[in-house]
């Protein structure tokens, strides 16, 4: 299987100035593509979104995002489904991983 790895900046736009870039891979485990990513820091209406619907993300698939902006280390991620799913995954913790691997999110019906 043939890993697709995208990256994508989620430019915060009221960024203080300590910056950095955090790393998720997005695992689709479901039977439908994503078609749209959305990510926001918890507690804030900053949103960064990232529309697939030119090459979404299949099923058995990977996508790399970058998460770029103030360090957060919580965000509300929703992700769309071709079938019009929608999934929502509060408080994720991009901050728990390796030092070595990005955060990993497996995308699955049951999470909401």
């Amino acid at each position: 299987m043939r890993k697709t790895l995208v990256a994508l900046l989620f430019v915060l736009p009221f960024a203080a100035p300590v910056a950095a870039t955090q790393y998720l891979r997005l695992v689709n485990a479901t039977d439908s593509p994503i078609v749209a990513v959305e990510a926001t820091p918890v507690g804030t209406a900053q949103r960064g979104q990232l529309s697939l619907a030119e090459r979404p993300l299949h099923p058995g698939r990977e996508l790399g995002v970058a998460l770029q902006g103030v360090t957060r280390c919580r965000y509300d991620l929703r992700l769309v489904y071709a079938d019009g799913r929608e999934v929502l995954t509060r408080g994720f913790n991009v901050c728990q991983r390796s030092h070595t691997q990005p955060a990993t999110l497996t995308a699955r019906f049951d999470e909401a």
